[in-house]
């Protein structure tokens, strides 16, 4: 069967030829990166092209969506529709920042998605607006905190007064976003346990007590990985030394062990390698990266997982990963597992607070190494630590 390549939407064309030229447009994105891109006709304003990657970002087909701002707009909560729609042309042609707005969008699961929108408009040859490009930003689950930092800090001043900082308001959100939920299930759960033991229902009490004694567990390890976030933000020169890898990981599983054996999981370490680390905070990237390989591995049956280091081609770099053969991530994920709030799993069974991994990104920058995640053709997923470091004698 003959397969044929769907055609470009002409503003996709339009703007693939504006960025293969040497203009203020090119520079625009390429200066502000992305998780996703918008190109609206001004002139036609129903006629908006949008990226695939916005539809990602919300777990949503793009298949199925038309490039139309309606389309986008059925996405938008309700409550943000009309700053969504608030444009004063004059306004944005007159501003160096242009459009600048943070919205939230409902993704196909129902819950909340802040994204940061950006756009700069183009006029034509009789200067009218003509054109309007924008980036985006995930600041919920795929941007990182110095982007919400930055977005908070960069607004400009409107009639005097500073802008009402609504992007550190949705930073607030996004971290309070996850205790508010247990928080709202414990203080409902306590209500009935009232009712229950006025009605000398204890078993029904039992069983509320003990959803609460798991909702405040979940807020607990929450405010421990925020507070494990900050912690390793840097860590003390003097405090690298060199680290067997083995003896590192082999520490990590004796701390597993209930989860192992929980699990059932089988791991294999294959390291030969030292390397120059602080050892408590390899010990934390090891930690996230083996226990992310057990909860997120096989489905049924024993977990296998595979601990190795293995020399890179850049002299004294030595790769240590941790692979397993999960349902592994999509393409366009890996590039966001590392940033704050990102789960790696949308089952809501698989505990975590979306911070572990953004802890090890830290951790690796304190090292000055890379951090990464990858689907191997085998299956499954390996994250991986490119470190300093030596082949044991």
């Amino acid at each position: 069967m003959l397969h044929t390549t769907p055609p470009k939407h002409h503003l996709e064309e339009e703007l693939l030829a504006c960025l293969a030229a040497d203009n203020p447009v090119a520079k625009f994105v390429i200066d502000e990166g992305n998780d996703g891109l918008w190109y609206w006709d001004l002139k036609e304003p129903e006629n908006l092209w949008i990226s695939d990657d916005f539809w990602h970002a919300l777990h949503i087909d793009p298949a199925g969506q038309p490039h139309t701002r309606q389309t986008v707009l059925d996405v938008v909560l309700d409550e943000d529709l009309s700053k969504a729609a608030s444009l004063n042309m004059d306004e944005l042609a007159t501003s160096a920042h242009g459009y600048d707005q943070v919205l939230r969008f409902a993704n196909k699961e129902g819950e909340i998605t802040h994204f940061r929108c950006r756009g700069l408009m183009t006029r034509d040859a009789d200067g009218e607006p003509h054109r309007m490009l924008g980036v985006l930003r995930d600041l919920t689950s795929t941007s990182s905190v110095e982007a919400f930092k930055d977005a908070a800090t960069s607004g400009p001043k409107r009639n005097g007064e500073n802008r009402i900082n609504s992007d550190l308001q949705h930073f607030i959100y996004s971290m309070s976003h996850d205790m508010a939920s247990p928080l709202q299930t414990t203080s409902s759960a306590l209500v009935e346990v009232q009712h229950a033991i006025s009605d000398g229902n204890l078993e029904d009490a039992r069983e509320l007590t003990e959803m609460c004694d798991a909702s405040i567990k979940r807020m607990l390890v929450l405010l421990s990985d925020m507070r494990s976030y900050f912690l390793h933000a840097e860590c003390a020169d003097d405090s690298f030394q060199p680290v067997s890898c083995f003896e590192a990981a082999t520490a990590v599983c004796d701390d597993l062990r209930c989860l192992i054996e929980e699990k059932q999981a089988t791991i294999e370490i294959d390291c030969k390698h030292h390397i120059i680390a602080q050892p408590s905070q390899l010990r934390v990237v090891l930690q996230n990266f083996i226990q992310n390989a057990i909860k997120f591995g096989s489905l049924n049956g024993p977990v296998p997982v595979k601990i190795k280091t293995e020399d890179q081609p850049k002299a004294g770099v030595v790769r240590l990963s941790v692979s397993d053969d999960g349902p592994g991530l999509p393409p366009h994920q890996l590039s966001g597992v590392f940033q704050p709030f990102t789960r790696l799993h949308l089952r809501r069974d698989v505990p975590g607070s979306g911070l572990g991994l953004s802890i090890c990104r830290k951790i690796a920058e304190n090292h000055g190494a890379e951090i990464g995640a990858e689907a191997p053709v085998e299956g499954g997923s390996r994250f991986y630590l490119d470190i300093v470091g030596r082949q044991s004698s």
